[in-house]
C-alpha cells in the first residue's frame, strides 16, 4: 500500500509541474509597424519566395531556440483586418490582427499561392515537450474567406476545415500537445476551404500564440523514479 501510494503521489506530482513559455507572432503586412510583445512574421517581397525568423522572442522579450519560416505566400500581405477584436480572440492585440498575410488557390495578380507552409523549427526533438498553438484569421470584407489548416507533428496530422476568416472577430483554431518531429518540426499548411466563395479563393492568417509545455528537471527524475517503482514491484 505504501509504495502504491508513493507511486500516485510522484504521478500527480509529475502531471502538474511543467513549465510554460509563451511566444506570440504577428503574420503582418510589410509596411506595418511592429506590434510591441510580438514576433514579426512578414512576407518576402517576391511572390511565394521563402523567409525564416530566428530566435523568437517569448512574451518576457526573452530569446528563445524557436524559428519560424514560410514559403509559398504572395509578396507584402493584406492590412484589411479587425481591431477591438473578442471572445477567444482578445487573447491577441489590435496590431496583430489588423493585418495578415494570405494566400489564394486561383489567379491573385499574375500569381497563384495554393499552398503556403510555416515551419516551426529547432523545436524539442526528444517528445519531452509538447506545444500548444491558438491560430486567428480575420478579414473586413464580405464573401466567404474559407480555409483549411493542418498541423503536422511527431503523431501525424490534425486538421481544421472551413475556417471563415470574414468579418470574423472572435473565432480561433486551437490544438494542443502537439509534439516536434525528429528533426525538430512541426509545420502548419493552409489551403482554401470548400465552402470559400470568393473568386480567387483567399484565405489569412493574421496572428498565433504558441505555447510550450517542459517538463522541470526535477518532473524527469521523478518520472525515472516511479519507473523503477514500478519495476521493483513487477519484479518481486
Amino acid at each position: 500500500m505504501t509504495r502504491k501510494l508513493l507511486s500516485l503521489a510522484i504521478v500527480a506530482c509529475c502531471a502538474s509541474a511543467a513549465h510554460a513559455n509563451t511566444i506570440f507572432l504577428d503574420f503582418q503586412h510589410n509596411n506595418r509597424p511592429d506590434t510591441p510583445g510580438y514576433n514579426s512574421i512578414v512576407s518576402s517581397t517576391i511572390n511565394g519566395a521563402a523567409i525564416s525568423f530566428t530566435d523568437m522572442l517569448d512574451s518576457n522579450g526573452v530569446p528563445t531556440a524557436i524559428d519560424v519560416g514560410h514559403v509559398g505566400f504572395p509578396a507584402n500581405g493584406n492590412s484589411a483586418g479587425h481591431t477591438g477584436v473578442t471572445g477567444d480572440a482578445a487573447i491577441f492585440a489590435d496590431g496583430a490582427t489588423s493585418d495578415s498575410l494570405f494566400g489564394h488557390t486561383n489567379d491573385f495578380n499574375g500569381f497563384l499561392a495554393p499552398n503556403p507552409i510555416i515551419t516551426f523549427s529547432d523545436l524539442d526533438a526528444s517528445g519531452a515537450t509538447t506545444y500548444d498553438f491558438v491560430l486567428y484569421a480575420g478579414r473586413n470584407g464580405g464573401s466567404i474567406r474559407a480555409g483549411d489548416y493542418v498541423f503536422t507533428d511527431a503523431n501525424g496530422s490534425v486538421a481544421f476545415t472551413d475556417y471563415d476568416a470574414s468579418l470574423n472577430t472572435s473565432e480561433v483554431i486551437a490544438v494542443n500537445g502537439l509534439v516536434a518531429d525528429a528533426n525538430g518540426e512541426i509545420s502548419l499548411s493552409m489551403t482554401a476551404g470548400a465552402t470559400n466563395d470568393t473568386s480567387q479563393r483567399f484565405f489569412y492568417i493574421n496572428a498565433m500564440r504558441i505555447t510550450t509545455n517542459v517538463p522541470e528537471p526535477s518532473v524527469l527524475g521523478l518520472l525515472s523514479v516511479a519507473g523503477l517503482f514500478g519495476l521493483r514491484r513487477r519484479v518481486r
